[in-house]
């Protein structure tokens, strides 16, 4: 399946699943799923629970067994004037074959025990009983009874047992995968989805100014996320954002996406990134010489990633000193993808997140532009903000180069390739790709 039709049809999978009122969400590779919230969950599987059971609670409080509900007690009545063994059977049964079909409608198969059991109880009691009572009217109708009182018993059991036991462990349960889309069967693994509904129900962490930071468990470890709200609610632009986590999963210069989900404290759809503690900000410090080369290693790793980004036809769109992260090993990585869209056939977009004084001078609010040089220029910002902390060695190099992709006519700016290959060859390092 080629990807235009792979977003056609998650578009459409995503429009339903909208109406049906579940959650399309993308996993790390950006593999579509549909998720359904835990507390309706919960809820229909008490629903169902209950409705399973009140034809055995009806059976139990009926005198005589023959006002039992609905089909319960014409089925009584048959057996009663017909002395027949097989009306023993369904007699026996009915109550809860009810239940169990009740249950199936309301609920997923996987959470109809209380109606299967029921009718399992209530299916072989009758069977039993019909077969030792052959015709003896008053043992048949005894039976029937029986197994009807049994089949009930057994539904109220489950249903108190599955309100006791689950009903506040929603969370942990996690939730139900209504579908799974992707091109292979390795792709989606029961541990990235396990993963999204970790992130799906992230705490939120309260760390002075930092904003939407989580702790969710990846792999079966604890790991700070963010949040990065996504201003998008139709179908096509959601599955144009899977498209985007499945392109950029394998950049080594750009943020992890982790996950395209609505949390389930948030009516808004976001993505959820890994975090990272250092930006370029905390690297311009001129009076640490250390920090020069790494802020020279960063820089260009930054490019790279843009360059990644813009190969696909991505446009970042917010570009600035914040948005540029460093990780463990000084490499430069490109983040806050909240505001990240594809170009049309022409280059161009209407950027929608982004940051006014790093946005060029061609730009208006809702006109479209070129997306490609809306990210040359702003870098060619952070680039001359960065210059007066890059020291003698490489100081007039990156300035130059920042006047070049600040130049006022679009047109005439090096592309990130072009940039990279500059900064690559002033300062004689080559990046991580």
């Amino acid at each position: 399946m080629n990807e235009k039709d792979r977003l056609a049809l998650e578009a459409a999978l995503i429009k339903r699943a909208m109406e049906i009122g579940a959650d399309p969400a993308f996993d790390s590779k950006g593999n579509l799923i549909i998720l359904r919230d835990p507390p309706h969950r919960v809820w229909n599987s008490i629903k169902g629970a209950g409705l399973g059971t009140v034809c055995g609670v009806a059976a139990i409080a009926a005198t005589g067994g023959l006002i039992a509900c609905g089909g319960v007690g014409a089925i009584a009545a048959l057996s009663y004037f017909t002395a027949a063994p097989g009306a023993a059977v369904l007699g026996g049964g009915t109550n809860a074959a009810v239940a169990a079909i009740t249950a199936l409608v309301q609920t997923p198969a996987f959470l109809c025990s209380t109606g299967a059991l029921g009718a399992s109880v209530g299916l072989v009691s009758g069977a039993v009983a019909g077969y030792n009572a052959e015709s003896d009217v008053e043992a048949i109708y005894d039976a029937m009874n029986t197994a009807t009182s049994s089949a009930g018993a057994a539904g109220i059991l489950i249903g108190c047992l599955w309100v006791v036991v689950f009903s506040d462990k929603s969370k942990a349960i996690g939730q139900k995968t209504a579908y799974k889309f992707s091109d292979s069967k390795a792709d989606l693994s029961q541990e990235s989805i396990k993963d999204l509904e970790n992130i799906r129900g992230a705490q939120k962490v309260d760390c002075g100014g930092e904003k939407n930071l989580y702790i969710a468990l990846i792999s079966g470890q604890p790991k700070e996320v963010v949040y990065v709200p996504r201003q998008i609610t139709s179908p096509e632009g959601l599955a144009y954002v899977g498209r985007m986590m499945r392109q950029l999963g394998g950049a080594a210069n750009v943020v992890q996406m982790l996950a395209f989900v609505k949390h389930t404290a948030s009516p808004q759809m976001g993505l959820f990134m890994e975090k990272f503690h250092i930006t370029v900000d905390d690297l311009m410090n001129k009076k640490n010489p250390s920090q020069e080369t790494k802020l020279l290693h960063a820089l260009a790793g930054h490019a790279a990633g843009l360059g990644s980004m813009h190969e696909k036809g991505i446009a970042h769109l917010d570009i600035k000193p914040e948005n540029l992260f460093v990780d463990q090993f000084g490499n430069g990585k490109v983040g806050n993808l909240g505001g990240a869209l594809y170009v049309d056939e022409c280059g161009l977009v209407t950027p929608t997140v982004f940051t006014p004084a790093f946005a060029p001078p061609e730009h208006q609010d809702g006109e479209k532009t070129n997306g490609f040089q809306f990210d040359c220029y702003s870098f060619g910002k952070v680039l001359e903000k960065c210059s007066p902390y890059l020291g003698k060695r490489c100081k007039e190099e990156c300035a130059s180069l920042a006047q070049k992709l600040l130049n006022k006519t679009a047109e005439l700016r090096p592309t990130m390739a072009q940039a990279l290959a500059a900064l690559t060859a002033s300062m004689q390092i080559t990046p991580k790709l």
